[in-house]
């Protein structure tokens, strides 16, 4: 009886050694958000494989200031994983936004993942580009001429001269735009833009 007992308490001291030896090999991931998301102002939740990780409350505007101290870190096992950042705006309307896609951790290493809801920053500058439509929709950020700079839109709702590009727009028309300051800030769609000045091509 005595060899059974020593026996069965040496298979459990063999586990419970065996388990220390078990470690989950981890690194960690580093959320931040641009002030556009923040300033909404809103609550910008993180989930990570659809488990709250918490909020990020201080905006960052690049990803190099994404660091530890003004973005949100956790402590994850190796290998890839999902988010969904969701903004909700404190009043209950206007932009709700998910931000959504996957990352990958390494062993040891943090991940910074750094998301913004920026569809371009025009404000007080020249620009080649293109007018390559106008919407004569009356609704909400939809009425106005729709501008092309890069991969980027803006959009007007006047143009200095008229005339010089008219309503209707069968093909992209190239021009220099000089751009002033945002005038609507449009949640699903493009904002709009003063523009100072406009030269054809």
């Amino acid at each position: 009886m005595k060899k059974i007992g020593f026996f069965l308490l040496s298979v459990i001291f063999l586990v419970l050694i065996t388990c220390d030896k078990i470690s989950i090999k981890k690194g960690s991931v580093s959320f931040a958000a641009s002030y556009e998301i923040i300033d909404d102002p809103s609550t910008v939740k993180v989930f990570v494989d659809d488990i709250n990780i918490g909020i990020l409350v201080s905006p960052v505007d690049t990803l190099s200031n994404s660091g530890q101290s003004i973005s949100l870190t956790k402590e994850l096992p190796i290998g890839q994983h999902s988010y969904d950042i969701q903004i909700v705006p404190l009043s209950q309307v206007g932009c709700f936004r998910n931000l959504t896609g996957t990352f990958q951790v390494y062993e040891n290493e943090c991940t910074k993942v750094y998301r913004d809801f920026i569809k371009g920053s025009f404000e007080d500058s020249t620009f080649k580009a293109e007018i390559v439509e106008f919407i004569t929709y009356k609704c909400g950020c939809c009425w106005g001429w729709k501008i092309k700079v890069g991969d980027k839109y803006l959009k007007a709702d006047k143009l200095p001269d008229v005339a010089k590009i008219g309503y209707e727009i069968n093909t992209p028309i190239p021009v220099i735009i000089e751009t002033g300051k945002m005038e609507t800030y449009c949640c699903n769609n493009f904002d709009y833009y003063e523009i100072k000045s406009l030269i054809v091509k």
